[in-house]
Formats: structure tokens, C-alpha cells, sequence
């Protein structure tokens, strides 16, 4: 007769291994699992901070194009920040249009300055040759816009929207001149089969002031149509440029409204400084060169104020401006004065 109790006791033993074992199993695949995501995080921190050191130089090269080779990564990018998987890195002070993702073996760096008319910070432009940009217009603006981009950049150009052509690029960003397109209208059939989020466009109404300002309609793709997401404003070519980088309207905004604070503070400076020429000129008895740092000094106040808010209005305000401060310049130099800026 078979001892019920050795059988309980056997069958208990085996439990107990597959329990521990399973207890032991568990363990290292947390461990291996915890040090997978130490590693990546690593990796990712390195990365980043050579990204740093990559974004510092290319910022202070004015006019300067480099590509750079980097580890295939994906680069995630939004308004103050960007990341590799969940580690961020803050983008602090620098002026930076960018994609909203970038996934490469190679970055385009390239960076203008931003003057209204004294110098107000360096924009820096961020893209890779995985991305194509496709200028659509006939007119000579649109020529000069094209033919403004870095020749690393993919770009072609187009007079009008049905001749556009898929190249099977990873990320497409058509550029709309001479109003080529609007809100509702079908995208070219040839990207109809793109997967979502790799093709994005952006339209551009200067209205006649070309290069000097306008406003920007950020398209998504829905449904095979262009869909106005939301509308804002350049001012001087060099923010153009920074809204065909950008890809996102919140990422472009975001930059403008840090560049319209940077341009508030540096008002200010050039503010004092017309004033202390103003009152030096005064206090030397020369009127010619005390006039135009005098006046300069309340359109310079107009800036400051102008620049307290980024939108239409105030654009334009300041436009107007700086024009303005140009030929207050202008005569300061013809009167042999300290220069305004």
C-alpha cells in the first residue's frame, strides 16, 4: 500500500522548488531588467550631453552650417527641452527651431542672427538630411527662400502643388507660397500613403512684405487635407527660416516668445545708452547729434513695450520701428555722432 503521507510529501517538495525557483527567476529578471534601463539611461545622458556641447558650438558659429555624425537615435524635441527616451535635457537660453522629432545617423546645424535692427540673439536650426523640404511658388520670394537654405538641406521647389513628387523620405515639410494652398485643400495624391505625422506644411502670406513679416498657417494632415491647426507671425527672414524648421506650431511659438523677451531686454540696454548719449551731447552744447539719440530713445522704448507680447499687432509695431531706429542711425552717422547701434 502506497504511503499517502511520502506522496504529500513529494508533491509538496516539488512546489516548493517551483515556487522558489520561481522566486529566483523573478529576481534576476528584475535585476537584468533594472540594469537594461540603467544602461539606456546612461547611454541616453551621454548622448545628450555631447548633443550640448553640439548645440553650445553651433549657436555662437554665426552663418556657419556643420553636419554632424551622432549615434542613430530618436531626438524628441518640445518647447524648453529636449529628450532621448525619459531623459530630458533643458535647452535653456538658446533660440533653437527644430522638428519635432528627429530620428538620424546625422544633424544639420546651422545658425543666423536675429537683428531689429541692433542685434538681438542667434537663431539656431536644427534638421537632418532625413528630412525634405518642399518649396511650392513661382514667385522671386519663394526663390529666395529656397535658395536661402543650407545646401546640406534636401529641398526642391515647385511652381505649383501638382507636380510634387514622394521620394520615399522618412519626413516631408512643404512650404506654400504665393497662396498655393489653403485651409481644406487635398494634399498631393503621391503622399496620400505617408504614415501619420511624417508630412507636415506650413504656408506663407507676407502680403507684399516679403522678407520683413507676414503670417504662417500651420497645416496638419486630416483625413488627406490640409487643416489650418493654428496661425502666427514672422519678423525678418531669419524667424521665416525658423518657421520651416519648426514643424510644430507650439515649438515656434515658443521660440518667438523667448526671442520677443530677449529683444525686451536688450532694448532696454540700448535704451540707456541712447539716453546717457543724449544727455552727453546736450551737456557738450551739439544739437545735431543730440536730436536723433533723443528721438531714438523713445522708438527704442517702443520696442521694449512692443516686445512685451509676441502677436500681429506688435509685430507690425515693431517693424514699423525699427525701421525707424535705421534712419535715426543714419543721420547720427552723417552728423559724425556715436552711432545708436
Amino acid at each position: 500500500m502506497v504511503n499517502k503521507k511520502g506522496v504529500i510529501e513529494v508533491q509538496f517538495n516539488w512546489i516548493f522548488v517551483l515556487i522558489i525557483g520561481a522566486i529566483i527567476l523573478l529576481f534576476f529578471s528584475v535585476i537584468i531588467l533594472r540594469q537594461k534601463d540603467i544602461s539606456e539611461i546612461s547611454t541616453s545622458d551621454l548622448i545628450l550631453k555631447n548633443l550640448e556641447a553640439i548645440f553650445s558650438g553651433a549657436e555662437v558659429s554665426l552663418g556657419t552650417v556643420n553636419s554632424v555624425n551622432i549615434p542613430k537615435i530618436k531626438i524628441d524635441f518640445s518647447c524648453n527641452e529636449y529628450r532621448i527616451g525619459k531623459v530630458p535635457r533643458q535647452i535653456n537660453v538658446m533660440s533653437m527651431f527644430t522638428p519635432k522629432s528627429i530620428e538620424s545617423s546625422k544633424l544639420i546645424t546651422w545658425t543666423l542672427d536675429w537683428s531689429l535692427p541692433y542685434r538681438v540673439t542667434n537663431l539656431l536650426y536644427l534638421t537632418s538630411p532625413q528630412i525634405r523640404y518642399v518649396f511650392v511658388g513661382d514667385s522671386d520670394f519663394t526663390k529666395n527662400i529656397f535658395n536661402s537654405m543650407p545646401n546640406e538641406t534636401k529641398r526642391d521647389i515647385y511652381n505649383g502643388v501638382g507636380g510634387i513628387k514622394n521620394k520615399g523620405d522618412n519626413q516631408v515639410r512643404i512650404v506654400f507660397f504665393d497662396n498655393y494652398a489653403g485651409n481644406g485643400a487635398s494634399i498631393p495624391s503621391d503622399f496620400e500613403d505617408m504614415k501619420k505625422g511624417a508630412i507636415s506644411a506650413l504656408n506663407v502670406v507676407d502680403n507684399g512684405a516679403k522678407e520683413d513679416k507676414g503670417t504662417l498657417e500651420f497645416f496638419d494632415i486630416v483625413d488627406n487635407k490640409f487643416s489650418n491647426k493654428q496661425t502666427s507671425y514672422y519678423i525678418r527672414k531669419s524667424t521665416l527660416l525658423g518657421a520651416i524648421f519648426a514643424d510644430d506650431f507650439e515649438i515656434y511659438e515658443c521660440v518667438m516668445k523667448n526671442s520677443f523677451k530677449k529683444l525686451n531686454i536688450i532694448s532696454q540696454v540700448y535704451e540707456d545708452k541712447t539716453n546717457d548719449l543724449s544727455d552727453f551731447y546736450s551737456s557738450q552744447g551739439n544739437p545735431a547729434c543730440t536730436s536723433p539719440h533723443d528721438e531714438a530713445s523713445g522708438i527704442i522704448n517702443n520696442i521694449k513695450t512692443a516686445s512685451g507680447s509676441f502677436n500681429s499687432a506688435n509685430v507690425n509695431s515693431i517693424d514699423s520701428y525699427a525701421k525707424s531706429l535705421e534712419s535715426k542711425n543714419k543721420d547720427a552717422q552723417l552728423s559724425s555722432c556715436a552711432m545708436i547701434y
